[in-house]
């Protein structure tokens, strides 16, 4: 099994190497945070794939709600080198995005130097009958709010990034998991994951 460093090791471009999800990909989405996140500041950043069009939408309403963005093409490399490696050196702070579960994988391994977690994921499959399923692992606080929140319609990235938006204000007690739909809409893509890396305080 490939441990933190050996993945590491053999760079981060391997976000998109074909055939990733396959090896590490469940790793991604089911490793619960292991520590009890500290009191997060505003997001400094949110990170879309635009490839995808939740993504897309992800991104425009963080921006509404006044959140920076950065735009990817499914490689995490430039934004980390020439921004995040730079900006956590100084000091950790909380970022989101909505990308492939690879892109995820690549800067939770990262984070893990800088006393980062992920501490709100939300993962976007095909269900049944066509329906898109939402499973979503938050503060207990903020689960309250997602079948509310989610659109009754195709239009869930908006919808996640308010989600996300809220973690990133300091709901983080009690991580819990709920499952939840949408209607039929654009699949491509999918699955894709919608994340919170905040700073976490070490017992």
């Amino acid at each position: 099994m490939t441990n933190r460093r050996q993945f590491l090791g053999i760079g981060i471009g391997a976000a998109v190497w074909p055939g990733l999800m396959a090896t590490v990909g469940r790793s991604s989405v089911t490793r619960a945070p292991a520590e009890e996140p500290a009191h997060l500041p505003l997001l400094y950043k949110a990170i879309y794939d635009t490839a995808y069009a939740p993504a897309v939408e992800f991104a425009a309403q963080m921006q509404r709600r006044g959140v920076a963005i950065h735009a990817i093409e499914r490689d995490i490399t430039g934004v980390w080198f020439n921004d995040l490696a730079l900006r956590w050196r100084r000091s950790p702070v909380a970022i989101a995005g909505l990308t492939a579960p690879e892109a995820l994988f690549c800067l939770e391994q990262l984070a893990w130097d800088h006393r980062m977690r992920v501490v709100f994921r939300a993962t976007h499959r095909r269900g049944p009958n066509g329906a898109i399923e939402h499973q979503v692992r938050a503060p207990q606080r903020l689960l309250r709010r997602v079948e509310d929140s989610l659109d009754d319609g195709p239009g869930w990235g908006a919808s996640m990034a308010d989600l996300a938006i809220h973690c990133g204000q300091g709901q983080t007690s009690g991580a819990r998991e709920l499952t939840a739909g949408t209607r039929a809409g654009d699949a491509y893509g999918l699955p894709l994951v919608s994340w919170v890396i905040a700073p976490v305080d070490r017992a």
